[in-house]
């Protein structure tokens, strides 16, 4: 999950929005999936989705 994260991270820094779109989509997932088995608390995958779409959010704003 760590590494999902800083991938996500990373491509949305980078500023290719449409490969930021699709590796955060796979990463909510990921995050929904480990949330659902209980390897992580639901409030914890909650906030790293949060973040993370705030983060693609801020990074379109800036970009266009």
């Amino acid at each position: 999950m760590r590494h999902a994260l800083t991938t996500a991270r990373n491509v949305i820094d980078a500023g290719d929005t449409t490969k930021a779109r699709d590796v955060v989509r796979t990463t909510v997932s990921l995050i929904d999936n480990l949330a659902g088995k209980g390897v992580i608390h639901q409030n914890a995958a909650s906030r790293h989705k949060s973040r993370l779409s705030k983060r693609l959010t801020n990074a379109n704003v800036s970009a266009a």
